[in-house]
């Protein structure tokens, strides 16, 4: 049932005094179903960009524990989206642009799922507790509470996506970092990094990942809102089609704004999540000597590797997630 039909029905029983409370479980249940397919069918269509965005942030480390003292921008692997896709393909087949696609849409599933459960059990907490009822206020708030438990509940789970993600193109590496399954990703990690090695770049992510869904939600409402102001629609009378159109426009355009404004962190939670693989080749102590290397050998620039693949990729992920779970 999607979350329009369901608002219908909710208005409707409170006119006929009906109260929702023997309902507040299977919503909330619904609300978790919606995220999870909502994040399977994201990230299954994003794969290749994501991979793409993945290998353009990662790459100046290859070179750099391939030759240590060389410039980590000497000799860039991948250069272009068209040309980087190209020589996954040469060298992985077409397969290897949807590399460790099961672990992702995993992680996927159950990050869309506490998105968005969250985010909406959040709201009506927030709204039945203080007296912000509405507004940019109210879906950061919410949003923030959602990133937080989404990235603290699903992290072990990144580390493992990247990793996998990564495939081949990382054995320069470590000769330990090829992984066969998710198994065999698992117990590697633990047996040669410990518990730790599924929380290395935690920190950052906290720093990126949850201002990052504040701001995509504040944004997915605040562009929901202004569409609808601007088309003069009503949103208790939405059919389908609008929910679809505004959702997808809407949700575009807060995956494109939140990205922009997040990304240089996301380049150091990755670089962090890859940093001493197997307890080897360690290039950065902590996030904060990850930046003070990355800004004093490569640039500023270097924070921003990968981001044109990533602005591409908000664009559909943005529209798929948000109608997936609107409509």
């Amino acid at each position: 049932m999607s979350r329009h039909v369901e608002g219908v029905l909710m208005r409707h029983e409170k006119e006929e005094g009906i109260t929702a409370d023997s309902d507040r479980k299977p919503r909330n249940r619904k609300y978790i179903a919606c995220g999870c397919l909502s994040g399977v069918i994201t990230k299954t269509i994003c794969a290749p960009l994501d991979r793409i965005r993945l290998l353009y942030q990662i790459q100046p480390m290859f070179a750099q524990i391939n030759k240590p003292g060389s410039s980590p921008c000497g000799a860039l692997k991948y250069q272009g989206v068209i040309r980087t896709a190209q020589k996954i393909i040469h060298e992985e087949g077409v397969r290897g642009l949807w590399r460790g696609n099961l672990m992702n849409t995993t992680r996927g599933g159950i990050c869309y799922a506490t998105k968005f459960g969250i985010n909406d059990e959040a709201k009506e907490l927030i709204q039945n507790l203080t007296f912000i009822k509405d507004g940019v206020k109210l879906s950061l708030i919410s949003g923030a509470v959602a990133g937080v438990l989404q990235k603290s509940m699903s992290y072990p789970l990144d580390v493992m996506s990247v990793r996998m993600t990564l495939g081949v193109n990382t054995q320069v590496l470590s000769s330990n970092c090829t992984y066969n399954s998710i198994p065999d990703c698992f117990l590697k990690i633990m047996r040669s990094e410990g518990i730790r090695g599924f929380f290395k770049g935690f920190l950052p992510t906290l720093c990126t990942g949850a201002p990052y869904v504040a701001l995509q939600m504040t944004f997915f409402d605040f562009y929901k809102r202004h569409f609808m102001m601007s088309f003069s629609l009503d949103k208790e009378n939405l059919n389908l089609k609008q929910v679809a159109f505004i959702s997808t426009i809407a949700g575009s355009a807060a995956g494109f704004s939140a990205l922009s404004i997040v990304f240089p962190g996301d380049t150091v939670r990755k670089r962090m999540m890859k940093n001493a693989i197997s307890n080897e080749n360690q290039l950065y102590r902590n996030a904060r000597h990850c930046v003070k290397s990355i800004f004093k050998s490569e640039g500023i620039l270097a924070f921003y590797h990968g981001m044109f693949p990533s602005l591409l990729k908000s664009l559909p992920s943005g529209a798929v997630q948000f109608v997936t779970y609107e409509v």
